[in-house]
């Protein structure tokens, strides 16, 4: 049980720590908290200072063991326009927050930059579901600028 909760608590620093050197290396940074329910956490965008690359993070609590979880993201607020990723699924761990990061397409890199130039809002939607009978919980927040 130890090594579960090292190995879960090293998994959230990994994820904070190379968060936080992105936004220190000259990179652009957007973030925003996503609550519902029991079920919170928050995701961080990130994009290359050089441009060629951009990855979604997300941390989830609260979610069950096994909950499938899909991650979108979009331009327009709150979710209800254009999709611009949203490929992305993984199952929450059996202890621990619900964590995953995902490195967009090109072809996603290159619609993330037509919305940034366009200084659109852009948003993540996260949809957790328990089981093909258990419940569907969806987060949705717009992502602020930290850089």
């Amino acid at each position: 049980m130890r090594r579960l909760v090292l190995a879960v608590s090293l998994v959230g620093l990994l994820l904070l720590s190379a968060t936080s050197a992105l936004a220190a290396s000259g990179n652009s940074v957007w973030r925003v908290a996503l609550k519902t329910g029991s079920v919170h956490g928050g995701a961080t965008l990130a994009e290359l200072a050089n441009g060629n690359g951009a990855s979604l993070a997300v941390k989830l609590y609260g979610v069950k063991p096994g909950t499938v979880v899909t991650i979108s993201l979009n331009d327009g607020a709150n979710g209800t326009t254009a999709v611009i990723a949203n490929r992305d699924k993984f199952k929450a761990p059996a202890a621990g927050p619900a964590t995953h990061r995902f490195w967009l397409t090109k072809a996603e890199l290159k619609v993330l930059k037509t919305a940034i130039t366009n200084k659109d809002t852009l948003s993540v939607t996260a949809t957790a579901t328990a089981g093909a009978t258990g419940p569907t919980v969806t987060l949705t927040g717009n992502l602020v600028a930290l850089r």
